[in-house]
């Protein structure tokens, strides 16, 4: 990993697993992703990162036999899949497998905390990289529309997010009538952000919010996403919600899920659980009423998000190799 390289963030914007070998390239001189098993290509890196799962599982065992145990390149592995899928990880398997890693991580700490327990050794709490900075330059077009460091909050639509692994909805839109319930009017519209096709559980969701937006290329979305007013990303699983950096990095002011490591980050005064619709729907309807309100906590949330970022999660992993003195 040589220092210096500038890199071109652009190429890849989504967030996440696939923003490692960018964040890698940016900062550190080199990076890339690709299934190669020649020894010599391989060990031309100083990491290969793996990511787990049951689909690849054996993928460690045979880069451990190409590389042997004595190679100065380091197999490093996270764990994919929410903790409430890893009921599809069959836990003897893993732990073999993840003893041929020379480091092992997971993006959230209730994970980490699992993994560490159960296989016994260090395991390192690393978020997925997201390229804050260049969202914040979709930020600075797309929402404050100028030069501006202030956020500023746009016309009154309230987006909602669509959790494709557990078809959820409902937790936010329960939320949702919390905030229009008594004297309260139907001041704003509802937009439910990532609905996948074929998802629809067998209700008839497009009754239920003003606006449904599937899947969409990464910047679509985040364009999407700017010019709303607040955002609601509940789920019962244990993430690490990379959504939710998303929409910090675009000043949207989000109530999430004291599930998710980055609501309790970026929006800790926005933080609920997803039966608790009654604080749900009092939270948004200050949101809607207090628009000094809004823009504080979505200030916050901008000011914080850089945490995530490629240049901050870089140097975690650096941080994390040195721990393990494997470089």
């Amino acid at each position: 990993m040589q220092e210096g390289s500038e890199g071109k963030p652009e190429d890849i914007m989504l967030s996440g697993l696939f923003m490692w070998p960018i964040a890698c390239q940016i900062h550190g001189g080199k990076g890339t992703q690709n299934a190669s098993m020649i020894r010599d290509e391989l060990e031309s890196y100083d990491v290969v990162h793996v990511n787990y799962t049951p689909g690849n599982a054996t993928y460690l065992s045979a880069l451990r036999k190409i590389l042997g145990d004595h190679s100065d390149t380091k197999l490093i592995v996270n764990v994919d899949f929410a903790l409430m899928m890893w009921s599809a990880i069959d836990p003897h398997i893993m732990k073999d497998q993840l003893s041929r890693a020379d480091m092992v991580f997971h993006v959230e700490h209730f994970g980490a905390e699992r993994l560490g327990r159960y296989l016994g050794r260090m395991v390192h709490t690393l978020p997925h990289p997201v390229n804050v900075k260049k969202i914040k330059e979709v930020c600075q077009e797309k929402r404050l529309g100028g030069d501006s460091d202030m956020i500023e909050i746009p016309p009154l639509v309230v987006s909602t997010q669509y959790h494709r692994y557990m078809k959820s909805w409902c937790d936010a839109w329960y939320g949702i009538q919390c905030a229009i319930q008594g004297d309260k009017k139907r001041d704003f519209r509802t937009v439910l952000m990532n609905m996948e096709i074929g998802g629809n559980p067998g209700v008839a969701i497009n009754s239920m919010f003003d606006d449904i937006l599937g899947r969409a290329p990464y910047p679509q979305y985040l364009g999407w996403l700017a010019k709303t007013y607040a955002n609601v990303d509940l789920t019962w699983d244990y993430t690490y919600g990379r959504g939710i950096v998303d929409a910090a990095a675009m000043g949207v002011p989000t109530i999430g899920s004291d599930t998710m490591d980055a609501a309790r980050r970026l929006f800790p005064s926005l933080t609920v659980r997803p039966a608790e619709d009654g604080k749900i729907g009092g939270l948004l309807r200050n949101l809607l009423d207090d628009p000094d309100f809004a823009g504080d906590v979505a200030q916050e949330g901008y000011d914080k998000a850089d945490f995530y970022g490629t240049e901050q999660a870089y140097a975690r992993l650096i941080e994390a190799l040195e721990l393990e003195n494997l470089i």
